[in-house]
């Protein structure tokens, strides 16, 4: 793990206003200081493991190995709060909460911290925490990203309220676009997906693709629960890397077509990409596998092969079939 990035500057308080030893590095920016903070006065918010799910023990158990063979790598980010049973001032995380349960595992006291000033309101602080842990979460399941979303329109809200600025939906729209890096057009998508049965959101979670269940949330509840019976059957039968987004479109278009007695046509787009430009960016991706740049977790190691088993038998046969 490189350089901790610390996501704005405004948030990173002064030595001064806090009493805790200060840790001399010149490893982060001027602007920036690290205290060493004993685990006891650090304090986790439970918020966090709600929006993006709790870590597994396996997850906590690999992380607290790493750290006693190489260290602990970077510092948390927590602002300072009162305890006021004893006046302990005690530190609550931003970021990081992982690595400080691993820290713990592993049996540290004490880990560096990037201090931050108290969130303004509780508004303020759920958007600090979805925004500081956003981009150090890979490949977030649709239920997540969809529950992040929601979280900041909300927050945002009371935020814009607060502030006495406008806080009409195609504003809060705008904002959420910006702060997750989506497009307005996709953050309507995930709003629809929010309205699926939990079981679609589940087979969703299990890679099939949420946007074509997303056809169906303006179904009754009923009746996306019979298409998530028919998809977990096809899941069963073929399995789910083999249950393609056509074949979902082609299904929740039957269902409406029984509903309705008319015939639906499922929205099919075919769009034809540039082959060459399509294998230029894969030799590049693969440099960075070979050249060490990439991390291969031992628990996705047997599916890693098995991929590359099948990029292998296709680049074989595109390679027979270009050469004639």
């Amino acid at each position: 793990m490189g350089k901790f990035k610390v996501p704005e500057n405004e948030y990173v308080i002064k030595p001064a206003n806090v009493s805790v030893t200060i840790k001399d590095t010149e490893e982060y920016a001027s602007s920036t200081f690290i205290a060493d903070i004993p685990c006891e006065n650090i304090i986790i918010d439970n918020e966090n493991s709600i929006i993006y799910g709790d870590e597994t023990e396996k997850t906590l158990a690999e992380l607290a190995n790493d750290i006693k063979r190489n260290g602990f790598k970077g510092a948390i980010i927590a602002y300072p709060v009162t305890n006021n049973t004893d006046n302990r001032e005690l530190f609550q995380i931003e970021s990081g909460h992982r690595r400080f349960l691993a820290a713990k595992m592993a049996g540290l006291d004490v880990v560096p911290v990037i201090i931050t000033e108290k969130p303004k309101s509780e508004a303020e602080r759920r958007i600090r925490l979805i925004s500081m842990n956003l981009h150090a979460r890979n490949s977030l399941k649709p239920t997540v990203v969809a529950n992040i979303i929601n979280t900041l329109l909300s927050a945002n809200k009371e935020e814009q309220q607060r502030q006495h600025l406008p806080y009409d939906m195609a504003t809060l729209m705008e904002i959420v676009s910006s702060q997750m890096e989506l497009s307005v057009k996709s953050l309507e998508k995930y709003r629809q997906f929010d309205k699926l049965h939990p079981e679609l959101k589940e087979i969703a979670d299990e890679g099939i693709s949420w946007s074509a269940l997303a056809q169906s949330s303006a179904l009754p509840d009923d009746i996306q629960k019979t298409i998530a019976s028919a998809i977990w059957k096809e899941i069963g039968r073929v399995g789910v890397d083999n249950v393609s987004r056509q074949w979902i479109l082609s299904l929740i278009a039957r269902v409406k077509q029984e509903l309705s007695g008319q015939t639906v046509k499922p929205k099919t787009v075919v769009k034809r990409r540039d082959g060459g430009k399509i294998i230029a960016k894969a030799a590049k991706d693969f440099d960075d596998i070979i050249n060490g740049n990439a991390i291969f977790k031992g628990e996705d190691r047997e599916n890693t092969l098995k991929n590359l088993v099948k990029i292998k038998e296709c680049i074989d046969k595109k390679i027979e079939e270009l050469s004639n």
